[in-house]
Formats: structure tokens, sequence, C-alpha cells
């Protein structure tokens, strides 16, 4: 299986990290290589979606839990699980070139924005629903009141003339692609988009999942997942610049650092927020968030000196830690010399490679610069756009 939606938090990292490794490593390879691993990937991608009940109207993919006979059965969305295919799926949607998958994602991560604008911008519980909130009393044999002949066709096409419960559920699971529902209706795809929108946009109003709050379950370890939040976020932004989930990643963002403000945040709790803020900063490079950064890193370095003997870190933190110091050492060599410029960045063990690159953001042929260093797909290479004006105003020590 591509993942395993069972996973730990940590577990969950470790798979993203191998699936983004997977999709560089065939990124680069050579227009004459065999197309076998390429085809082999996006076909685990596809299968992946089909094979879990992903919620194709609503957004995100759901888990039972296993209960006792004394507990309520109840179904999650996981917000970790969720926010980590969200950023596997725009990965491979940019390395595949295929809108199917960005379509997926974008479900997704709307869900997310859903439930953080509902939860004042920072999660504390899993989304959790009992399986009545799951029922609904829509089914085929009304469908026709609702959907016109080309909506229900490519509908029973996309769930293989089934669904969860035959339609009497709100959650829709498509079995097969778009592409190949179309072709099996013999719909042009560009239609077939057209129309899916359609149906999905007019069942979303009808068949609408309430949350069971009585049944919340806190998450095991909320700043993390928020954090991973405010960067799948990010990375989505960059690709789809003209959503709005940049605003909602500020938004986070700046709720997280306003707690970070009135408490005592512990030395790894910082690292995952600087983490976090150096993502952000390849959507907006303002310089009060930089000098913030700067200014918790300081801390961070302290608090981890006098913590490092105690702590047995993950390889999450580790790859943070080192993402961080290899960030600000290159930040300060580009306007210590004041040239915006590409630095490359390799961890000692060999095992990562960071590349680094700040552009003028007054350069005549930014957009073609962007697009040329963008059009190839590298998890590691992060891209700044910088006012000239910080050059002359910030230098660092």
């Amino acid at each position: 299986m591509l993942i395993d939606s069972n996973a730990t938090h940590i577990d969950l990292w470790q798979q993203q990290e191998r699936i983004l490794d997977d999709l560089f490593q065939i990124s680069n390879l050579p227009i004459t290589a065999s197309s076998d691993a390429k085809d082999k990937l996006k076909s685990e991608f596809f299968d992946y979606l089909f094979e879990q009940s992903f919620d194709a109207l609503h957004g995100g993919i759901l888990v039972s839990d296993m209960p006792s006979p004394s507990k309520t059965e109840l179904f999650y969305k996981p917000i970790a699980l969720n926010s980590m295919v969200c950023e596997c799926l725009v990965s491979a949607a940019v390395v595949f070139y295929e809108g199917e998958f960005m379509v997926v994602a974008e479900k997704i991560i709307s869900m997310l924005c859903d439930k953080l604008e509902s939860e004042d911008y920072y999660l504390l519980n899993e989304l959790s629903f009992t399986r009545k909130q799951l029922e609904s009393n829509f089914s085929k044999k009304n469908s026709r009141n609702l959907l016109d002949g080309k909506e229900i066709e490519l509908l029973n096409a996309l769930t293989t003339g089934d669904s969860i419960n035959n339609l009497q559920s709100v959650v829709i699971a498509y079995h097969r692609s778009l592409e190949n529902a179309a072709n099996m209706i013999d719909m042009h795809y560009k239609q077939a988009r057209i129309v899916e929108h359609r149906l999905c946009e007019k069942l979303k109003f009808k068949l609408v999942i309430h949350k069971c709050d009585e049944h919340s379950t806190p998450l095991p370890n909320p700043l993390d997942i928020n954090c991973d939040l405010v960067i799948a976020l990010a990375n989505f932004s960059l690709c789809s610049p003209q959503s709005n989930k940049l605003v909602i990643a500020e938004k986070v963002y700046e709720k997280i650092l306003g707690m970070a403000n009135k408490q005592e945040f512990q030395h790894l709790d910082l690292c995952k927020l600087i983490h976090a803020g150096i993502i952000l900063l390849q959507c907006d490079f303002r310089i009060e968030r930089f000098q913030a950064i700067l200014d918790m890193t300081s801390k961070f370095t302290n608090l981890y000196a006098k913590k490092k003997q105690q702590m047995n870190d993950s390889t999450k933190i580790n790859y943070q830690i080192a993402f961080i110091n290899s960030f600000v050492a290159k930040s300060r060599e580009v306007f210590n010399s004041r040239i915006l410029a590409e630095f490359n960045f390799v961890l000692p063990q060999g095992e990562k490679q960071f590349r680094f690159t700040f552009i003028n953001s007054e350069s005549v042929d930014l957009d073609h610069k962007l697009t040329g260093l963008r059009s190839k797909f590298d998890p590691n290479h992060f891209i700044f756009v910088v006012d000239p004006s910080y050059m002359s105003t910030l230098a660092l020590k």
C-alpha cells in the first residue's frame, strides 16, 4: 500500500519523505528511460485513492476505529493523514502532470480549511462522526429529482454503479479515475470535469455531514499537526497561487506565534514553528517574519544546547534542525554578501541536499525565472523572492 492510513504521525512523515524521494527520482529520469517506474507509482496513487473511503463531495479520507461492544463506532477524517496525503498529491500532480491529483488535493485542503475556520485557526480535535451521522435518506431513486441524465451517468461510472450504502450515505467514494469514467461513457474529459464539479456541488448541499462534538478525540500532538497544516497550505498555495489558502496558512501561523508569546515553548516546539515559518517565507518573504525566525532560532539554539543530552530526537526533528541551521547559515551569506544567489547545502551524512535560491523581486524576468526553477520537481529546493531593499537594511551576524 502506498500509505498506511493507520500509521502514527511520525510514521506518516517518514512515509511522506519516502514518497517525495521516489517522485524526485522519477522526475530526474532521462527522457529515454523506461516509464515503468513512473507508471507504477502513478498507478499506486490512483489505487490508494480508490481503495480508501475518500469523500468525493466534502473532501478527506475517512477511516473507522475498531470499537469495543461498550463504545460507539466512530469514523474519522484524520488531520495528519489528510494533510500528508494532500502534500503528496500536490507533488504527484507536478511530476505526473496529472490534474486529477490536484483536484483531489484541493478537496482535501478545502475540508481542512473549513475545519480551521470553524475552530478559530488552531485544531485541537480530530474530525469524528458516528455511523448515524453518515447515514442519509438520499438514494438513487430520488437522485433523478436532483441530477440530470449526464450527471447520473457520470456518477454511476465513477462509483462503478455503487457507492457506500448505495448512495444512502453522505460519503460518496469514487472507484475509478475521472478520465477512465469519462471514457466508459464516451464523454470528453474536459466536459466530464465540468459535469463532475456540477454534480458534486448539487450533492454537497443535499448531503451534509455534521461533526460529532460529543465524541471529539483530542489530537495527540496539536502543535506539530497544526505546523504541518501550515506547511501543507503553503505548498498548495505555491502550486495554486489563485487560491485563498495562503491567507488561512498565515492566520494559523499567527495564532501559533501568539501562543508562543504567551507561554514558554519547549525547544522542540520552537523547532516546528521555525520550520513552518521558513516554508511560509517562500510564499511571501516578509522581513518582519524573517527577523522573528532568526530570533526564535537563536532562542532554540540556546535551549537545545542545554537539553540535547536529555533528548532522544526523532528523524523528523533531526531533519528540521538540519534544515533550519542550513537556511540560517546560507541566509547570513546572502544578506552579508548583498548578492541574491543560489546556495547548496548537503547534510554531513549525505542523506539530503537542501538548495536555497534567493531571487530579486524586481527582476524584469521574475515570472520566467520562477517558472524555470519550479518546472523540475525537487522537494528540497526552496525558493525565496526577496525585496532588494532588505539587503541594505539587514546585516546578519
